[in-house]
């Protein structure tokens, strides 16, 4: 029941494409996702990579976001970080963001091989134009629910499956593409010792102001490698 009231929550949140518009464009995101355990509740992880933009107008991203997790009891953890974007833009100057965030997340009683895990999370974007350095400032609101199916009786092989929606929190000041969003992924994931390699697909639905309709904006493949459970003095523990 709970997991059914998530999953309603994330539906309201998730932007709903009221044009029948279907061109999207199409991004590679390439990712490494290295996680070191500090004690036996506290661990660095972090993302970066590169977000290539595959249209004829690219803008292309480098990502930097260390982030340190506490877990609080088996299901509850909270995170934080600050995620660094630099966004290169052809047509246009091009864009750098620095993003504080906090988060929560929640891990519900497994149902057969699947645990449901909910993961809401607080972002307080900065962005800055770099050919004048103005600023605009944006506060946003991310729920995403998931699971992975295990493929194998070891669980080593799954299918990654969740839906994320976005909320703006900052009224309509700010004039950011993309300002509001809905995500749907599926993917193919295997882990191998204290690796994983995961290769996801997204559905993106966005708008640029909030006067415009959501539409299907992106197609994106990612393809990312995770080092899981490594302490900062190199002793391998395995996966979580």
């Amino acid at each position: 029941m709970r997991g059914i009231l998530l999953l309603a929550l994330v539906a309201l949140l998730l932007p709903r494409p009221v044009d029948a518009q279907l061109s999207t464009d199409a991004q590679l995101w390439l990712d490494v996702l290295p996680h070191f355990r500090l004690n036996d509740r506290l661990e660095y992880f972090g993302d970066m990579g590169i977000r290539f933009d595959l249209e004829d107008d690219p803008q292309n991203t480098i990502v930097g976001r260390p982030s340190l997790r506490y877990q609080l009891s088996n299901n509850w953890e909270v995170h934080g970080g600050v995620g660094f974007f630099y966004t290169f833009i052809a047509s246009a100057g091009n864009q750098f963001e620095v993003r504080p965030w906090q988060g929560v997340r929640l891990g519900w009683p497994s149902i057969w091989r699947l645990q449901i895990k909910s993961y809401l999370r607080v972002e307080e974007r900065i962005i800055w134009d770099t050919e004048t350095w103005d600023s605009d400032f944006h506060v946003r609101l991310r729920l995403l629910v998931g699971t992975a199916v295990p493929l194998n009786a070891a669980a080593s092989t799954y299918i990654p499956i969740s839906i994320e929606g976005f909320g703006d929190l900052s009224g309509d000041a700010m004039v950011d593409n993309y300002r509001n969003r809905g995500r749907f992924y599926v993917g193919l994931g295997h882990k191998f010792g204290t690796w994983a390699v995961e290769g996801d697909l997204i559905l993106q639905t966005s708008r640029s102001t909030s006067e415009e309709d959501f539409n299907l904006s992106n197609t994106i493949l990612r393809l990312r490698l995770t080092r899981v459970g490594i302490p900062w003095w190199g002793r391998a523990i395995g996966h979580r």
